[in-house]
């Protein structure tokens, strides 16, 4: 059972000293409580282990990131296999801590990784490289006699496990004013408290609310069986008033779930019950529940045929009496090494009074004699600094504080140790815990700043959380301008950032003339865009924190409410005209407000080169023309076309290719004649006015081409075409299909569109799919043998010499693989959507600013050749939101899932931002009739942008380089610019290990800019 704060989960009356000596005693002198957990010891197979499973497992000399030896785990496709550790003496209730490093071959896919205890899993996705992965494990009541798992489901290819590790932890939780605590999940807004399970992170099943449990539990969900249950006690100062609750059960085979409240954990109340087809629910909970100090919900798995799973779990609760506005966290306390008897420590919270973390330390002197110890503590950088204590007398207790400073957002990292002056070590420990993309603290460049307003500015890669403090002030008072460069026909953008001590109001902000040394004005535009923010209720994944979140960057429109103590960007972009001359421009921003006007220096540097017209890192992003009609209100085909034109125009502005641009266009086929005489009819007018405009004139480098009459799906369902009545497969489709596609194929290649052009007609196979995959790509083939054919997969075997264009998700790839199909004479693309979380690149809002920018530098890195995203307006799921409803985008940053069998009121998850790049304009949302306005950029769209000409930057250098060998230029004149076309390590080392700092990317920049102007044209 889960007791209350200030303990180590079920443990507490022991004291960190006595639980960290019983867990030393349980496992090895390294609190390991596993056997054998980096494999060194056995003779034949590694000792403490077994193996059980349909696959194969071996123990090989491939130790890392140091050893000897390590297991490892053989799969074909299917079935599942793993080593099982001998049986755990764990406590129930504790909090555990399981960690291990993995790896797979180069040639490995499919499937997954499971590692864990058998009641509590979670799978994996490995890196090509040793990566350490660990996730918390909340043990279940019946989970005493367990043991751990590491194997492979489903996987192909060799997997590899070493350095297993499974240490007790002590969570510590955010402590308020008034006594208020919340852990991770949990906060305080507007007099309500939110509590919003993140099951999908390192956290797993494990919060600060878990009472206790009964249910095991799959990497994200509780999975209920029957007798299966789950208790959460949620409790502040004073009680609640109401409370509504929501859950969601994401997989249901049979059985129920019930959902039950309590006011005492004993006398329970039903709330609801969820089953067959109805998989979510939202219910009051009953006054009676409400009347104790502490409210209780339990679910309960019931039905002998009982098999559903949980993955959502959402109670917002009134309050009895005022609280502050608090957001929880959770810290963890992981032992080093064991304590010596005679001094107790506990840690009965962190302390976020003051806005900084300050960590509680309670130290009970439980010897003969009196204690005088010296705090040793370990910062990010390595540094330590010691800090005597008072002298503790025999007996007595003694509180001790100690900030936790972070200097980068991620895992942060504090390590504590007490010695006395015998330089015995009474306590070693570290402190773990996250920092989110909002409050990191590296980015800004103060400017201004009055007892009413201070005025700072970052790079367009950062994400300044509103409540970000003010930059300090730099030393002597020297100002660094806003500072942008660019080649001409390029847009590159800043933030201008006002954060107000008052209540005020942005009037008016203007960029005067910009002039070069010689007096000339600046050929460029300059537009001033309001960085807009939605709300994060759950987050992507264990990196990401609920918030708001800066993303939409809607035209600014003055004035512009400022509230107190929030920070408020202005996105100032600027685009080079082609005409612009190169050099250095100066010149000032003016800024006018109800608290005060200001003055703020823009320079502007244009490189002497302009950027081409075509784009080389080829795209394609999914356009739904069906949503647009819907939020923009449009009623006929007139407004259907123009709103769609600004979209396309939007993207060709990016850079980016859409799936189609031809949606108001198509080409038109229809057959006539009968029997053996039926032949197509292909009308091209429409679409030849479309390709002319979106292909040659505003250059999109790829376009989806339908195919007529072919089957598809995906790894869910699929499914035969069907032509004139012909099932897919029989001569009578086949010569039909060749004849309207080999028309299609030549007109194609006659207006050297044909190379742009792409088949896209199956979605994520699985290995099941293969065959069908592979008979559906040879009659694509049959029928046009120049039209490539792209597969949203990883090269396989049995796909090879069936797919043009492999388009596989970003962990699938490495520079081998890309290099291996490349040589075959196949292109290479690679995609993101809902998968993969961190550490990978991802479109995710709660995710750092920097990462699409860099999803071109790693395209570049790798040797990829195209970028693919499934969608760019999902504003809505008609899962989440059925019938008439939609889900505002602007209030909701959650990107919901729909199809895959969803029902109507089933909530699934895809990540916030997730297929969301364009918003609809705020008029869209606020009035019922037609808008004919522009979609909203967002700021990862523009950072993405940014990437893509970023790409430009390597190609023309790496054009010049290659002229200059042929010219047969002396190497020094070439060598230098040939090495800067590799990717710093410090910028990108490989998909999962990349900076989230623009400052590195801007200054590679600056050194292919410069070089480019060196090499000239």
């Amino acid at each position: 059972m889960l007791s209350e704060s200030l303990r180590w989960m079920g443990m507490c009356a022991l004291g960190f000293a006595a639980v960290v000596a019983q867990a030393a005693v349980l496992g090895s002198a390294n609190y390991n409580l596993l056997p054998n957990g980096d494999f060194e010891e056995g003779q034949g197979t590694p000792a403490g282990w077994t193996w059980a499973g349909e696959v194969r497992g071996d123990w090989v000399s491939q130790g890392a990131p140091s050893g000897q030896r390590a297991i490892s785990i053989q799969g074909e496709g299917k079935g599942a296999g793993y080593w099982r550790s001998s049986r755990l003496k764990l406590t129930p209730g504790a909090v555990y801590r399981f960690s291990f490093w993995a790896k797979r071959e180069t040639n490995a896919s499919g499937g997954c990784l499971i590692s864990g205890p058998s009641l509590v899993n979670r799978d994996i996705i490995p890196d090509t490289t040793w990566q350490r992965y660990q996730s918390l494990v909340a043990v279940p009541v019946q989970g005493t006699n367990d043991y751990l798992r590491l194997g492979h489901w489903e996987g192909r290819g060799t997997a590899y496990f070493d350095n297993a590790r499974l240490v007790p932890i002590w969570p510590v939780h955010a402590v308020f004013n008034h006594g208020l605590e919340l852990g991770k999940d949990e906060s305080v807004e507007g007099g309500v408290y939110h509590c919003r399970l993140h099951f999908a992170g390192e956290e797993a099943n494990y919060s600060r609310v878990l009472h206790e449990h009964r249910c095991g539990f799959n990497t994200s969900r509780w999975s209920f069986g029957p007798g299966a249950y789950v208790i959460y006690r949620h409790r502040v100062p004073g009680g609640f008033r109401t409370a509504q609750l929501k859950v969601n059960v994401n997989y249901y085979v049979g059985g129920r779930l019930q959902v039950e409240a309590s006011a005492d954990g004993s006398h329970w109340q039903t709330v609801g019950v969820l089953e067959g087809e109805r998989r979510a629910g939202e219910w009051a909970i009953p006054a009676g529940a409400l009347e104790g100090g502490s409210l209780w919900v339990r679910l309960v798995g019931e039905g002998a045929n009982c098999n559903l799973q949980v993955n959502q779990y959402e109670l917002a609760a009134s309050l009895r009496q005022p609280m502050p506005e608090a957001r929880g966290m959770t810290y963890y306390v992981e032992p080093a090494e064991p304590p010596l008897a005679g001094l107790q420590v506990q840690f009965p919270g962190v302390e976020m009074m003051s806005g900084s973390p300050v960590l509680v330390m309670q130290l009970m002197n439980e010897s003969s004699q009196g204690m005088n110890l010296k705090l040793g503590v370990g910062g990010p950088e390595g540094r330590e600094e010691l800090r005597n204590l008072p002298g503790l007398a025999a007996g007595a207790t003694q509180t001790v504080r100690v900030p936790l400073r972070a200097q980068q957002p991620g895992q942060n990292t504090v390590n504590l140790a007490l010695t006395d002056a015998r330089q015995r070590r009474w306590l070693a420990a570290a402190v773990d815990f996250q920092v989110g993309v909002l409050a990191d603290p590296r980015p800004g460049y103060w400017l201004a700043e009055s007892s009413s307003l201070g005025l700072w500015w970052c790079e367009s890669g950062w994400k300044i959380g509103r409540e970000r403090a003010l930059p300090a002030r730099p030393a002597g008072g020297k100002v660094t301008p806003i500072t942008v460069a660019a080649a001409r026909g390029e847009y590159e953008a800043a933030q201008l950032v006002l954060r107000p001590a008052v209540a005020a109001e942005l009037r008016s902000v203007q960029v005067g003339p910009l002039r070069n040394a010689r007096g000339q004005l600046l050929k460029a535009r300059c537009e001033w865009m309001e960085v807009a923010y939605v709300k994060v209720t759950r987050p992507t994944d264990n990196t990401c924190e609920p918030g708001w979140y800066p993303d939409p960057l809607p035209p600014l429109r003055l004035p512009l409410r400022l509230t107190p103590q929030q920070n408020q960007p202005l996105w100032l972009q600027v685009y080079v005209e082609p005409e612009a001359q190169a050099g250095e421009y100066q010149g000032e921003i003016t800024l006018a407000t109800s608290a005060g006007n200001w003055r703020v220096p823009l320079r502007v540097m244009v490189y002497g080169f302009q950027m081409p017209v075509e784009t080389h890192l080829r795209s394609a992003f999914g356009l739904s023309s069906s949503t647009i009609n819907r939020y923009h209100h449009l009623t006929n085909a007139e407004q259907r076309a123009l709103v769609y034109q600004m979209y396309l125009t939007n993207f060709a502005r990016h850079r980016i290719a859409p799936y189609s641009f031809f949606a108001y266009s198509p080409i038109q086929v229809r057959f006539t004649g009968t029997g053996a005489d039926k032949r197509a009819e292909v009308d091209f007018t429409a679409f030849e006015k479309a390709a002319r405009q979106w292909l040659d004139e505003q250059h999109f480098n790829s376009f989806l081409l339908p195919l007529r009459g072919m089957g598809g799906g995906t790894f869910h369902s699929r499914h035969l075409g069907e032509l004139e009545g012909f099932k897919e497969g029989t001569p009578e489709h086949s010569r039909l299909f060749k004849d309207y596609l080999g028309q299609v194929e030549r007109y194609l290649r006659e207006r050297g569109w044909l190379s742009k052009a792409y088949t896209y007609w199956f979605d994520e196979p699985d290995p099941k799919d293969y065959e069908f995959v592979a008979e559906g790509m040879k009659r694509i083939k049959a029928a046009a043998p120049g039209l490539k054919r792209m597969l949203t997969e990883q090269p396989e075997p049995e796909l090879l010499g069936h797919v043009d264009i492999w388009c596989g998700l970003t962990p699938e790839w490495t520079p081998e693989k890309v290099a291996a199909r490349r040589a075959a004479g196949e292109e290479v693309w690679w995609y993101i959507c809902c998968a993969p979380h961190a550490p990978y690149i991802t479109e995710f809002i709660d995710h750092p600013g920097l990462e699409l920018r860099l999803w071109p530098w790693q395209s570049w890195q790798y040797g990829v050749q195209g970028i693919l995203v499934w969608e760019t307006v999902w504003w809505t799921s008609s899962a989440a939101f059925p019938g008439a409803q939609r889900q505002n985008p602007w209030e909701d940053a959650m990107s919901y899932v729909a199809g895959y069998d969803y029902k109507p009121g089933q909530i699934g998850y895809w990540g916030n931002g997730d297929g969301r790049f364009l918003y609809p304009p705020r008029s869209a949302m606020a009035e019922e009739q037609p808008c004919l306005e522009p979609p909203v950029t967002s700021l990862r769209w523009e950072n993405l942008r940014d990437g893509m000409e970023d790409y430009e930057y390597f190609w023309m250098l790496q054009q010049r380089v290659e002229r200059e060998k042929r010219r047969g230029a002396p190497a020094a004149r070439w060598r230098e610019a040939e090495a800067l076309l590799r990717v710093p390590e410090n910028i990108s080392r490989d998909t999962r290990n990349f900076t989230t700092d623009p400052r590195l990317v801007l200054a590679h920049r600056e050194k292919l800019a410069r070089m480019i102007e060196k090499l000239g044209d």
